[in-house]
């Protein structure tokens, strides 16, 4: 079976962040933290962009490129066998991380590279995918366990 990730990348240390709310930075057509804002999905401004979170202390976040494309949950049929990324990525409990913190690193990130992690707003996790076309950032999100897959190369961030 292919291994579903790849070697983990460099870590990238998080400060302390104070209290966060989302649509404060994704303001489609402005400039935000030296970002330029292109492009804001449907599902991400019903189900994320509202969301407000707390101050978070210093974290460690890892990115781990998917080396095969890959779902949130395993596949398992008479064809295939997969693990979901989730598991692969130490669980449920284990990936999720916040919205500044992502943002962060983002602001910061290879701008070749398409970034995706899992948010948790109002109790219900999301995968949030974010990535550099068209002249700026593209963002969007789904609902855990979306019946389509991420894509090969896709880097996951996770504490």
């Amino acid at each position: 079976m292919t291994k579903m990730f790849l070697d983990n990348r460099t870590p990238a240390n998080i400060p302390p962040l104070d209290a966060f709310t989302v649509d404060t930075v994704i303001r489609p057509g402005e400039m935000v933290d030296g970002v330029m804002i292109v492009w804001a999905g449907k599902h991400f401004r019903e189900h994320v962009l509202h969301a407000r979170e707390g101050p978070t202390l210093e974290t460690t976040l890892y990115e781990h490129v998917l080396g095969i494309e890959g779902c949130d949950l395993p596949i398992r049929s008479r064809y295939v066998n997969q693990p979901g990324i989730v598991d692969e990525l130490g669980g449920r409990d284990k990936v999720n991380i916040t919205f500044g913190q992502y943002w962060y690193h983002l602001t910061r990130a290879d701008r070749a590279r398409w970034y995706t992690c899992y948010v948790l707003v109002e109790g219900k996790l999301y995968g949030v995918h974010a990535g550099w076309t068209q002249g700026g950032l593209h963002i969007e999100s789904g609902p855990f366990g979306r019946s389509h897959s991420w894509a090969k190369g896709c880097v996951f961030l996770v504490p």
